[in-house]
Parts: structure tokens; C-alpha cells; sequence
């Protein structure tokens, strides 16, 4: 108890336990050089830059291989469909969503990290750990629809118009409106018998029977072939005009650089955008594998991954690519170990632009269609979600709506870019009006709960006024802060300064008619009260804070109320000290609730007096300074 009492004050606790660091410069800076001529740092460099040298050195062939095998082929018949169909997605040629199926899991191989992670072409899915989930959620729904408005035209057999821009969605639709009259009715039969079978196979056998298929069901591969198939053998292309893929050239094209003159004049924007998303994909996707998998990431060397391959696909007529949300899960579900299984999948692309490719001339673009929307399913879903986002957070709703409606109506970097800043801007609302209300010891214990919402409330007859802050006291909510201390306190400043005159009138009036020094006393101690600030949810302040809280304190200080803040963190400590605060405030701060209750108890049991008593008459000064 004794050694409780001696560190209820902050600085003694602080002056008695805390470490200091001073170092010299010469030695931290000798410590922070050493490792870099050590054998061991640039065997570890070796290791962190090409990670695959330390999976093919505990490599287990006859443990890992077959699930490799397995694995690998799985997604490499995946990577076939979605790879065109994605390709065409982008207005590129389907050969192009090829390219990149081979080189960014070849390059990942060699630099990524993740065990699991399938790289390819860029879909849209979970994005990043870093953006509020709502956000995420509205963007990537909202992205759904500017998708099948860009497959609308496959599906319809119409020839409309690509805008671009702001309201191009909304444009192409009256577009689409416009000219439904001229619906071919060929390829949207096609599409939809094959959006059924996709559904079904996918939906009610893949994901009914996961526990009992080992390999799902490849439903795109054989929807692109049994389409392709059917359109050759009935010549639908030169009999009914309907729309294929046409030619896809056989083997690589020839390296080239990027033409980087219509980087700045068209494509900045976009780049910037596409690549901060498709990165933080990829690097959200490692995560959640490596977690369930219990393994490591490192997300320094994942954007070497991610930066090393984008360049190769660029150099190889391809695209960005990115970790495939659907594809990972497969991968780890066939049984991948490790990233020896992507070698296997591009060995599977690999035959395909070698040999197979040109096969595919008569495969209907409408298919490929099917392909993508199917693969959006999860997206459309979200929509049902939102009555219960609704129901459980009307804040995160309006982050859902308002990222989502300016991604529809304006465009994808616009639209992330202000679901990004909405989002902040709630979070700082937030903090700026931050909870505090006022608490007291419920029942015969020391937990401080609201006292609007708990019963029965311990009383101290007016005398102590506690309240507790959620939030940190900062630039936006320093005013706010001072309020709900002057309000939840109900120790109105200007009654205070009233009442002060009229006390020290009293005063005087009280020692021109007598001596007596306990009548003196009583006098000026009669209304001692303190307010006592419960911190130890308050995670940080900053300089307009700390001026915030010297106001608080000197204000009161200047009517005879005592403010005690409890439960300071370091943090807060180390801007208070910063700051020069501590010399006003280092008697109002304690280490912790408990501290204060016995430093309470310890004196009314010194002096032989009752709670009243001391409530009344504060801590004297011998008390204080020990």
C-alpha cells in the first residue's frame, strides 16, 4: 500500500521507473552499420529478394509435389476463360489476358512471398485491409455494374458507342435503350444457357459438394469450349454474323517498351488508380492465406513481386496484373503447399499460346461475357446487404451509398478517391464529437460507469464530479472537449467567479469580527469541489489539446475547483512534458483510478475524518508531496 501511494502521482511513478534512452550518437549509429557487413545480412537479403531460393531449399518433393501438381493444373485450366474473357473486358485482345496468366505467376514465383496467392489478370474483389470495409464493398459493387455495362453489347449483339468519362455509365445506357430494338436474339440465347450452366455448376454442385469434390468443377473451360465447339461445327460466325474472338496468334509477341507518351496526356489517372488497388489486392489476399495458413508475408518484397511483374506483362503486350481472390481460394483448396504450384499453371497457359490458342477463333464473345458476370456474382450480392448495414451502422451505410453512387455516376478514380475522403471525413466527425459523459463508482465497487445508464451510483454529495472522455483531445475537438467538461461537470464558470467575490467578501468580513482560525478555514473550504477526468481512454492529444487541457485546468484553478486527469498514457504524458505542461499539472495527475481511491482512503484514515470530510477539504500538502 505504501508503494502504491508513493507512485499515485504521475511524475513520482515516471521518475522511479521508467527507462530513459540516451544513447550516444556514435553508438546507435555503430549498432545500426554493424549488420550490414555481417555474412549473415546479405544472406538474408539474398533470401528476402528471391524468396523462392528458401522454398526450393526446404522443398519436400514426395510431401508437397503432387498436391503442387494438382493445384497448379487446377488453376492453370482456370486461368484459360477468365484470362480472355478479362482481356476482352479491358478492350483488349483475349490473347493479351493470356500474356499475363503466364508471366505474373512466372515472375510472382520467383519474388512473392505468399504460398498461395494466384496471380493474373486484374479483377476486382477484396482490395486492401487499409480502406473501410463498407467502402470497399460499395466501390466493388459499383464496379460490378460499370462491368455488365461494358458486356451489355456482347450480350445484346448491339454496336453502340464506348463512352468514356464521367457519366458513361448512365450514357451508355440510353445508348443500349436506344437501340434495344436491334437486340440479336443468337447471342443472348447463348449467353444466357450459358450463365445457367456456369450458376449450376459453380453454384449448386462446386459449392454444395465442396467437401466432397477434391477439384472443383472447371465450368468455365468447358462452357469456352463446348460454345466454341457448337459455333464451329454450325458456323454461327459466317452463317448468323454472331461475334467471336476471331483470330489469336500462336507463340509470344516480341518484347517492346511501353509507349510512355500517352502515360501523362490519357492514361496518368487511371495508372495511378489501378495500381494502388491491384496492389493492395494482392497484398490483402496474402494476408488472409497466410493467416489461415499460419505463415508470414512481407509486404515490402510483395510490392517488388507486384512492381517486377507488372513491368514484365508491359514489355509482353499485357496489362497489371493482380492476385485473384477466386483462383487463391482454389489453390489452396486443391492443396497447393507452395508457389512451385503457379509453375504448373503456366505450364498449362504456356501450351495454350503455343499451340492451342488459335482454336479458340470461333469462341462467341457473348461466352466470354457470361464468364465475367458469373465471376461478379458475389459483388451483385452485396446489394441484399444493405438493410442490415442499414440496421447495424447508419454511418457505414452512407460510406456503402455515397462510394457507390459517385463510382456509378462519375467514374472509378473519382469514385474511390471521394469514398476514401468521405470516409475520413466520418472517422474525424467522429473524434470530434467525441463521448464524454458524466460517472460515478457503481455500487460498492470502484467501476466507473455512466450514471444515466447504471444504478446505483455511490454519492459524494456533490463534492467530486467525475467524467470520462472517449477520444483524443486534438486540433478538431479541443473546443468540443472544453465544452463537455464545462457542461458534464455542472460547475458553471460564471456562478463560480460569483460565487468566489461573494466568498472572499465573506472572508473578510469573517476576520474583522474574529480571530479564530478554524473559522477561517471552514470559510474558505466550505465549496472546495474537484473534477476528476478519467484519460485512460484518451489515446493521444496533440498541442492545441494540451492548451485545451492547461485552459481547463487554470479556469478551474482560478475558483477554487481541483481537476484531476487520470490515467494518462505515455503518450499523453510525453506531449504534456513536451509542451512544459507538467509544471502546472504535475499534482493533478495520477497513474490510475485505484491510485487515487487510495490516496482518498489513506488520508481519511490518517486524519480519523469521513468521506465528507474529505471531500470537502481536498489533499493536504504534506499528503501531496510524498
Amino acid at each position: 500500500m505504501d508503494n502504491q501511494l508513493q507512485c499515485a502521482y504521475v511524475c513520482d511513478f515516471n521518475e522511479r521507473f521508467r527507462q530513459r534512452h540516451e544513447t550516444a550518437w556514435h553508438s546507435s549509429l555503430r549498432k545500426r552499420t554493424r549488420r550490414y557487413f555481417s555474412k549473415q545480412y546479405y544472406k538474408q537479403c539474398v533470401q528476402g529478394t528471391f524468396p523462392f531460393v528458401k522454398t526450393l531449399r526446404s522443398y519436400k518433393i514426395k510431401k508437397y509435389l503432387a498436391n503442387d501438381v494438382i493445384a497448379g493444373l487446377t488453376v492453370g485450366v482456370m486461368q484459360i476463360p477468365q484470362g480472355m474473357a478479362y482481356a476482352l473486358l479491358s478492350s483488349l485482345p483475349p490473347i493479351c489476358g493470356l500474356y499475363i496468366s503466364f508471366f505474373g505467376p512466372l515472375v510472382y514465383f520467383f519474388l512473392g512471398t505468399s504460398k498461395h496467392v494466384s496471380m493474373g489478370r486484374f479483377g476486382f474483389g477484396i482490395m486492401t485491409t487499409y480502406m473501410p470495409e463498407p467502402m470497399v464493398s460499395g466501390f466493388t459493387s459499383a464496379v460490378a455494374v460499370q462491368i455488365i455495362t461494358a458486356q451489355a453489347k456482347y450480350i445484346f449483339g448491339l454496336d453502340i458507342v464506348r463512352y468514356h468519362g464521367y457519366s458513361k455509365i448512365i450514357k451508355t445506357w440510353i445508348a443500349i435503350l436506344r437501340n434495344i430494338g436491334g437486340t440479336q436474339w443468337l447471342p443472348l440465347v447463348i449467353f444466357i444457357l450459358s450463365f445457367i450452366i456456369l450458376y449450376v455448376i459453380k453454384v449448386h454442385i462446386n459449392i454444395r459438394y465442396k467437401k466432397k469434390l477434391k477439384i472443383p468443377i472447371p465450368a468455365d473451360l468447358i462452357v469456352v469450349v463446348l460454345a466454341t465447339v457448337i459455333a464451329y461445327a454450325a458456323r454461327l460466325h459466317e452463317n448468323d454474323g454472331l461475334n467471336v474472338v476471331k483470330d489469336i496468334p500462336a507463340g509470344f509477341p516480341s518484347m517492346n517498351l511501353p509507349d510512355l507518351r500517352l502515360v501523362i496526356p490519357k492514361y496518368l489517372k487511371d495508372a495511378v488508380m489501378i495500381g494502388i488497388v491491384a496492389f493492395t489486392q494482392t497484398v490483402s489476399i496474402a494476408k488472409i492465406l497466410a493467416q489461415t495458413n499460419n505463415y508470414d508475408i512481407d509486404p515490402n518484397q510483395e510490392m517488388v513481386a507486384y512492381g517486377t511483374g507488372s513491368l514484365a506483362c508491359s514489355l509482353f503486350s499485357g496489362y497489371i496484373p493482380a492476385g485473384s481472390v477466386g483462383r487463391s481460394m482454389v489453390q489452396e483448396g486443391a492443396g497447393g503447399k507452395t508457389q512451385v504450384a503457379s509453375l504448373f499453371g503456366c505450364l498449362v497457359v504456356l501450351v495454350v499460346i503455343v499451340a492451342i490458342g488459335p482454336l479458340f477463333y470461333n469462341l462467341p464473345k457473348c461466352v466470354l461475357s457470361a464468364v465475367v458476370l458469373m465471376s461478379l456474382r458475389g459483388m451483385f450480392l452485396q446489394y441484399l446487404e444493405l438493410p442490415s448495414l442499414w440496421r447495424k451502422s447508419k454511418i457505414d451505410f452512407m460510406i456503402w451509398v455515397v462510394t457507390a453512387t459517385s463510382t456509378i455516376i462519375l467514374d472509378a478514380e473519382i469514385g474511390i478517391i471521394i469514398g476514401i475522403a468521405f470516409s475520413v471525413f466520418t472517422v474525424t466527425l467522429r473524434t470530434q464529437r467525441a463521448d464524454g459523459y458524466k460517472a460515478g463508482f457503481v455500487g460498492s465497487t470502484n467501476i466507473l460507469k455512466n450514471i444515466q445508464q447504471y444504478q446505483p451510483i455511490q454519492s459524494d454529495d456533490g463534492r467530486v464530479h467525475f467524467i470520462q472522455y472517449h477520444g483524443p483531445v486534438y486540433f478538431a475537438n479541443a473546443d468540443h472537449f472544453m465544452r463537455t467538461v464545462y457542461k458534464t461537470s455542472e460547475l458553471d464558470l460564471k456562478l463560480l467567479r460569483k460565487s468566489k467575490k461573494r466568498l472572499e467578501a465573506m472572508t473578510v468580513t469573517a476576520l474583522e469580527s474574529t480571530t479564530d482560525e478554524e473559522n477561517e478555514k471552514k470559510v474558505l473550504t466550505d465549496n472546495k469541489q474537484k473534477i476528476v477526468i478519467d484519460f485512460t481512454r484518451v489515446n493521444f492529444v496533440d498541442l492545441v489539446g494540451v492548451k485545451a487541457i492547461k485552459r481547463i485546468h487554470s479556469d478551474y484553478k482560478d475558483v477554487g475547483v481541483d481537476v484531476l486527469f487520470v490515467g494518462c498514457n505515455d503518450g499523453v504524458i510525453d506531449m504534456l512534458t513536451s509542451c512544459e505542461a507538467m509544471k502546472d499539472l504535475s499534482s493533478s495527475l495520477f497513474t490510475s483510478m485505484e491510485t487515487l481511491i487510495s490516496h482518498m482512503d489513506s488520508y481519511k484514515k490518517s486524519v480519523k475524518c469521513d468521506r465528507k470530510e474529505l471531500l470537502d477539504n481536498g489533499f493536504p500538502d504534506e499528503l501531496q508531496s510524498t
